[in-house]
């Protein structure tokens, strides 16, 4: 079992890994552990050519599971829910996607996997709490 404390250097390692992979290729990290109301969103970035807000789930890990299935439908709705908020200058004139990230941390280097447009806002479909 990993310690707690173990536990959040691996996410920060993975939050990490993702927003240099999203700068590589021309994205604005605009915040990291954004906290909207009583939700948190991971990573929020902006790539101004595309005209789009990525709001980014990470998910770390070391082993080798389907760590993607870890965003569940009441997750997604949270993460939905928690975008709605963002400031509106974030949200002026660009299209909204919401994307998962993966990492599998490594003890030298991270491996990280993308999934741009992971899922939709579910909100429409039906109440999650």
């Amino acid at each position: 079992m990993i310690r707690p404390q173990s536990q959040r250097r691996l996410w920060r390692r993975g939050e990490r890994a993702v927003a240099w992979w999203l700068r590589l290729r021309g994205w604005q990290v605009l915040g990291r552990n954004v906290r909207v109301g009583r939700d948190e969103l991971d990573i929020v970035a902006s790539h101004a050519q595309r005209g789009l807000i990525a709001v980014v789930e990470v998910k770390s890990t070391r082993g080798h599971g389907r760590v993607i299935d870890r965003v569940d439908a009441q997750k997604q709705f949270r993460i939905a829910r928690a975008a709605e908020r963002l400031p509106r200058a974030w949200l002026a004139s660009r299209r909204l996607r919401f994307d998962v990230a993966v990492v599998q941390v490594r003890r030298w280097r991270c491996r990280v996997d993308y999934f741009p447009s992971a899922f939709d806002d579910l909100r429409g479909w039906g109440s999650c709490p």
